[in-house]
């Protein structure tokens, strides 16, 4: 799992916005990712991120920063789907694989700033741009989601 391979959901909406030549906001990027449907989506945890290890529910803090694949994916999404500004959204991961299959739990909800989209699925993310797009997340748990003109 190289870090450098990696975006963070800001720069995602700045790459897919100068790609498409329109305007993505985070959200945006978070719904898409949401209808992709990943099965995993990178997190980069800062040095100190304290971790429980699922097996033996022992206490894991590492010292230096280090990425990890949350599963599932699209689960862990929605919960940021359901904020307004994503400068404040946070979510709870059932699982966080590191790159040796180690499991573990975070003691504490990880915020979007630590979520990193692997450079596969950004160039995903693009699609097909038939100028319409599907519901959101939040209008389809809403009821309200006929699609829409951009």
């Amino acid at each position: 799992m190289r870090h450098s391979n990696w975006t963070s959901v800001g720069h995602a909406a700045e790459w897919l916005s100068a790609r498409s030549g329109r305007l993505w906001t985070t959200g945006e990027v978070v719904e898409r990712l949401i209808e992709l449907r990943p099965a995993t989506i990178g997190v980069a945890l800062p040095p100190g991120w304290a971790l429980t290890r699922v097996g033996d529910g022992e206490r894991a803090v590492f010292a230096r920063s280090c990425g990890m694949q949350v599963e599932p994916a699209v689960e862990f999404l929605e919960q940021f789907a359901m904020f307004a500004d994503l400068s404040i959204a946070t979510a709870r991961a059932d699982r966080l694989v590191d790159a040796d299959g180690r499991v573990y739990r975070s003691a504490a909800p990880i915020p979007a700033a630590m979520v990193r989209i692997g450079s596969e699925l950004l160039g995903r993310l693009v699609g097909p741009t038939d100028g319409k797009r599907t519901a959101s997340f939040l209008e389809r748990a809403l009821g309200s989601g006929a699609d829409a003109k951009r």
